[in-house]
């Protein structure tokens, strides 16, 4: 009975504790007559390989070819990583570089390759924006929607407009009454085999 009720406390803690993701979202809105980009997450390149040193501006757009970075509209340093798959483009605007920007340097560009900034390690914690003044997804080319990039380990995802509303995610409670019902019926089960077995 005791390694019954342990297996069932284990499975329990890791229902509960569930996996970490460590991606990173960019997610582009339309907001006082501007479009902003925000960047946040954390990113494991650990299965990418070496990276090529590029020295790039921070903020800029270009659906057509499937090019988004955030980060400061000046010159940056940053590693530029092979080996990610998604989708080559979304929309079908042309270059146009931000006019104010923040933070890190991230993002996807041309024939599938992933921008981070110089010399970042797996785990390290992301935050970037990019603001486009006085334009519209319409006017950069902007196609709404959900653009998932990935590679072995992790991915990166660019939202542009609202996300699709998720299906529900079992509270904590919700699990744990799942959990104690299985445990209930399991050993009402146990036990009745128990008496008739006498």
């Amino acid at each position: 009975m005791k390694r019954f009720l342990s297996v069932f406390l284990l499975a329990g803690g890791l229902l509960v504790a569930g996996g970490v993701n460590a991606a990173v979202t960019i997610t582009l809105t339309e907001t006082g007559g501007n479009v902003v980009a925000t960047g946040v997450g954390r990113l494991d390149i650990s299965q990418l390989g070496n990276p090529t040193l590029e020295n790039v501006v921070g903020g800029f757009v270009n659906p057509s070819i499937g090019v988004l970075n955030t980060g400061p509209a000046t010159p940056t340093d940053i590693d530029l990583y092979s080996g990610i798959s998604g989708p080559t483009s979304f929309g079908s605007g042309s270059l146009n570089l931000a006019d104010s920007g923040t933070g890190d340097v991230m993002g996807v560009t041309t024939s599938l390759r992933l921008r981070v900034p110089r010399n970042y390690s797996t785990g390290g914690s992301l935050s970037g924006s990019a603001t486009w003044t006085n334009k519209t997804f319409a006017s950069l080319g902007l196609t709404p929607g959900t653009y998932t990039y990935t590679w072995s380990g992790d991915s990166l995802t660019i939202q542009i407009g609202p996300a699709p509303s998720p299906a529900p995610i079992p509270t904590l409670s919700e699990w744990t009454q799942l959990l104690l019902a299985v445990m209930v019926i399991s050993i009402l089960g146990w036990h009745f085999h128990r008496e008739r077995s006498y």
